[in-house]
C-alpha cells in the first residue's frame, strides 16, 4: 500500500466515526510514522501500516492526536506532551501576548509560573526574552519531567528551574519575582464530564479541576502571590468564560490593569500589578 492510499483509508475511517479535522490528523500520523519518507510515494512497510492503523484506531475512540504522537505546537514551537500534562492550547497564547506587551525583549527580571505543566508558557517567554530567568512550579513530578525535557529541547534549560510544590510551599521563601503567571485549573468539577472526550478523559483531572465553582485554585494562589510578588510586579492569570469579576474580587489586594481577549473575543487573561 502506498502513502496516498493509506491517507485515503485513514481519512475515510475517521470521517465515518465523525472525527473533526480528519485530514489534519491523518497527515500528522503519517508524518509521525513515516518521518522523512512522508512525502515519498512508495510502498509503505507492513510495520508502518500497522503502526498507522493503530493510531487511527485510538484517535477514532477519542484519544487526542497530540497524546498519540507526543507533541503539540504552541506559539509555533513543538512541545513534548503526554497524559501527565494539559495540552497547550491556542487560548493560552493570550497569556504570552499579554506579557510580551508588558515586558521588553531585553527584560532581565525573574518570572514565576505556577502550574507549569508542559512548561509551554514559561519556556515560550524565555525564548522571546533571552535575559529572563524563570521558575516553573507544579505539584506533579511527572509533569515537571516533561517541562524539563522541553526546556532542554528548546535550549532554555540554563535559565529555567523547576520545583515540585503545592503552589509556593516548597519555594525559597526569600525569593521575589517581577512577573507571576498562572493558567490554573478553572473548570467547575461538575462540568468536567461534559467536556470533549479528548479533554475529559485524556488531560490530567488535576489540571482541569477548579473545585466546586471553578475558582478554588485562584483562592489557593493568593498567599503565594502575596508572598512572592515583588513591589510593582505584574500578575497574569488565565481565566474561563464568566470568571472575570469573581477573579478580580479574589485578587482585590492588587491593582487590576487590563483584561485580554482570546481569538473568540472572550476575556481570557487578567493583568494585575502590586
Amino acid at each position: 500500500m502506498r502513502r496516498r492510499e493509506l491517507f485515503s483509508e485513514g481519512v475515510a475511517t475517521l470521517r465515518e466515526a465523525r472525527i473533526e479535522s480528519a485530514s489534519t490528523a491523518v497527515r500528522l500520523f503519517l508524518a509521525f510514522v513515516l518521518g522523512k519518507e512522508e512525502f515519498q510515494e512508495k510502498e509503505v512497510s507492513s510495520a508502518n501500516i500497522e503502526q498507522f492503523r493503530a493510531l487511527i484506531a485510538h484517535h477514532k475512540i477519542g484519544y487526542p492526536v497530540s497524546k498519540l504522537i507526543g507533541c503539540r505546537y504552541f506559539w509555533d514551537k513543538p512541545f513534548f506532551v503526554d497524559i501527565n500534562v494539559l495540552d497547550p492550547r491556542p487560548d493560552s497564547e493570550t497569556l504570552i501576548e499579554a506579557i510580551l506587551q508588558t515586558v521588553p525583549a531585553d527584560f532581565s527580571g525573574k518570572v514565576l509560573d505556577f502550574g507549569t505543566g508542559s512548561g509551554c508558557l514559561l519556556e515560550t517567554l524565555l525564548i522571546h526574552c533571552p535575559h529572563m530567568q524563570g521558575i516553573g512550579v507544579d505539584c506533579s513530578q511527572q509533569a515537571l519531567q516533561i517541562a524539563q525535557k522541553n526546556a532542554v529541547h528548546l535550549g532554555v534549560i540554563d535559565r529555567a528551574h523547576f520545583v515540585c510544590s503545592n503552589w509556593g510551599k516548597a519555594l525559597n521563601q526569600r525569593r521575589k519575582f517581577d512577573v507571576i503567571l498562572s493558567n490554573p485549573p478553572y473548570i467547575a468539577r461538575k462540568e468536567i464530564p461534559t467536556l470533549p472526550r479528548s479533554v475529559a478523559l485524556y488531560d490530567p483531572f488535576i489540571a482541569l479541576d477548579g473545585g466546586e465553582d471553578g475558582l478554588a485554585c485562584y483562592r489557593d494562589l493568593v498567599p503565594s502571590i502575596r508572598h512572592f510578588l515583588r513591589l510593582h510586579g505584574h500578575v497574569f492569570l488565565e481565566i474561563d468564560k464568566g470568571q472575570q469579576e469573581a477573579v478580580k474580587e479574589i485578587f482585590n489586594f492588587l491593582f487590576y490593569l487590563e483584561g485580554y481577549r482570546d481569538l473568540s473575543g472572550k476575556v481570557r487573561v487578567l493583568h494585575f500589578s502590586s
